[in-house]
């Protein structure tokens, strides 16, 4: 695989959001994606916003959903082991079909005073009913006071109150990351995040065809680089390998961590015009690509039937 490096050129703006694309016309044959800070050109528009896909890519309404979930950090109780070996805690509580709670305990750092913080979250089944209010929510500046309640009270109560002891006794100096201090008593912090679901419940990846984009993309590129170009070569050639137009990678139904890395890989080799070079067929799922025949099959009352 030839590398391609472009430390030089390479730009990243915080909090930029993009407000809206242009396809391409005859005076401009790009791509204009307009920001609060101007507007920028391209050939090719990746769309990894998972949860916030549809509100650039309207055909994708109802492919990916948004979902407000609720995670908190706590301190484990005083009759919970935190040393080194017994600190390694990873459970799933499954109370009511189809609703679980997650956790995942942090490793104890002896170096740094680390306190084997836990990483809890769910509650979007409560009583054996799905909190509804939850889906469909791209904001996550608030939260669900039942679903945080339940967060920020269960694991005394999975665990059972003699098993879980006293709670831990603050440090006043405990600091989080950057110099931000924790609140006070059990929950270090609570706070909410947008899940992107699937209508099927599996990843889209690839190239967005033009009638989901809603958007035609920019003529083909004329010039390419030559596959025995050096990597010097290659470096100084702004033009890319594939040809232009927008590609996505989202939708991984609150399991980002075990899809959205190969997913990106895959899509970056595809971008590259590298997916047949690379094989990506031989470890890239075909059920994760976006096809027309997949976007007009997966439906969320398609979903709903089968749950």
């Amino acid at each position: 695989m030839h590398l391609l490096i472009h430390a030089a050129r390479l730009d990243i703006f915080t909090h930029t959001p993009c407000t809206g694309i242009t396809s391409p016309s005859t005076v401009t044959p790009h791509y204009t994606v307009q920001t609060p800070r101007g507007t920028l050109t391209a050939h090719h528009i990746v769309h990894a916003t998972n949860g916030w896909s549809s509100h650039l890519l309207s055909g994708l309404r109802g492919k990916i959903i948004p979902l407000r979930g609720t995670m908190t950090a706590q301190r484990p109780g005083s009759g919970l082991p935190t040393t080194a070996t017994g600190s390694r805690r990873t459970h799933l509580f499954y109370h009511t079909p189809p609703g679980y709670d997650y956790l995942t305990q942090l490793p104890k750092n002896e170096e740094d005073n680390g306190d084997g913080v836990l990483l809890f979250g769910g509650g979007n089944v409560l009583g054996g009913h799905r909190v509804l209010s939850e889906v469909g929510v791209a904001d996550d500046s608030g939260y669900n006071l039942a679903i945080a309640s339940h967060v920020q009270g269960a694991l005394p109560e999975y665990f059972g109150r003699g098993n879980w002891g006293a709670e831990s006794v603050d440090d006043p100096s405990e600091e989080g990351e950057g110099g931000a201090t924790w609140d006070a008593g059990r929950i270090k912090a609570l706070w909410t995040g947008i899940l992107g679901f699937s209508a099927d419940l599996q990843p889209w990846v690839g190239r967005v065809p033009s009638s989901i984009s809603c958007r035609t993309a920019p003529p083909a590129l004329l010039t390419r680089v030559s596959d025995n170009a050096t990597v010097s070569d290659r470096t100084r050639v702004a033009l890319p390998l594939a040809p232009p137009g927008e590609w996505v990678s989202a939708g991984y139904s609150g399991e980002g961590m075990v899809h959205a890395w190969l997913c990106a890989h895959a899509l970056a080799l595809m971008v590259l015009g590298l997916e047949r070079e690379e094989d990506v067929h031989t470890w890239f799922p075909d059920e994760y690509r976006l096809t027309e025949k997949r976007w007009k099959r997966a439906t969320i009352e398609r979903l709903v039937a089968k749950s």
